[in-house]
């Protein structure tokens, strides 16, 4: 996937969280960051990690 394309899905999908009213939709939503985020780090030239 493209750089550009990951940005644009991560933004979104944080756009749907906040606007998110059901708890499960926040949850879907959180699931979805979640694995956008990862997937934006295997790419990145830095990759952060928590230790």
């Amino acid at each position: 996937m493209n750089k550009d394309k990951l940005i644009k899905r991560i933004d979104a999908a944080f756009v749907a969280r906040k606007n998110s009213k059901a708890p499960w939709a926040i949850n879907y939503w959180d699931i979805v960051l979640g694995t956008l985020l990862r997937k934006a780090n295997k790419i990145a030239t830095v990759n952060y990690h928590l230790n």
